[in-house]
């Protein structure tokens, strides 16, 4: 107990969870609703999957039947289970490109869409992964042409410095003349996958489906996809990656981001 709440001693079983506070407030059965709307339905958290949301949740929360809790509101979410695909294992043994040593070194770009166009005009979304940290950056766009394309690597490059290599795959917005003009006057070096051999792009071919998971359920009620682009990318930068086991926001900066609070709607 400390000063009248009563709180649950975490176990730490990962350099990560060391990191996190000692304890988790113990959440009464009553709030146990409105701390797993807020943490999978809501923009900023996307409808993450169930590690991914217990992940979250348990880094200030703790309940009884915790895992099986969230287990069980995950899988009867009626959005997800309508829009989410059962995962195959793909995993390639090649190795094509040579592994980053840092941040913002290598980025996978490529190209989603078209999408139902938005008031704004939007009906593709250029999207980028940095092979080291897996953080996504996403933007809306008008259309894909390799001017528009090429503005977006340049927003890239300004938001996160000059890279040392991009790689995409070779459609015309990233083999055309303009951004291989960009490319020489930012010194980034561009390297294609081969014609066909999707899994080279795996990383984000695999992004893309999860971001198209996570915006569905808003647009199915109307809402515009671009307008939910940024919650929807915050909500995957915050997740878990399986590959690194932190989320690409702590590889990045270091630390978890302030998260909603389920409580501040409450009288």
């Amino acid at each position: 107990m400390i000063d009248d709440l009563l709180f649950h001693s975490r176990v730490a079983k990962s350099k990560r969870t060391q990191r996190m506070g000692e304890f988790q407030l113990v959440i009464p059965k009553q709030l146990i609703p409105k701390i797993l709307e807020t943490y999978h339905q809501t923009p900023l958290a996307g409808h993450m999957g169930i590690q991914q949301t217990v992940d979250n949740i348990s880094e200030q929360f703790y309940f009884q039947n915790f895992q099986s809790t969230v287990s069980s509101y995950v899988r009867s979410c009626h959005d997800c289970q309508e829009r989410k695909m059962t995962k195959a294992h793909t995993k390639s043994e090649i190795i094509s490109f040579r592994t980053p040593t840092e941040p913002f070194q290598t980025w996978q770009v490529s190209l989603f869409g078209p999408l139902p166009i938005t008031q704004k005009g939007n009906a593709y979304i250029f999207t980028a992964v940095d092979m080291f940290s897996k953080l996504l950056f996403c933007v809306p766009l008008l259309s894909s042409d390799s001017v528009t394309v090429s503005h977006a690597l340049f927003q890239l490059v300004c938001t996160f410095g000059v890279c040392d290599c991009v790689i995409s795959d070779k459609g015309s917005e990233f083999i055309s003349q303009c951004t291989d003009q960009l490319s020489k006057i930012l010194e980034v070096n561009q390297n294609f996958t081969p014609s066909f051999i999707h899994h080279c792009l795996g990383l984000c071919e695999r992004t893309q489906r999860t971001v198209a998971e996570r915006l569905t359920p808003y647009t199915k009620k109307g809402i515009q996809w671009d307008n939910m682009l940024p919650a929807i990318t915050f909500s995957f930068n915050i997740s878990t990656s399986d590959s690194t086991k932190y989320s690409p926001y702590e590889v990045v900066y270091g630390f978890r981001p302030k998260f909603l609070s389920p409580f501040q709607n409450l009288e």
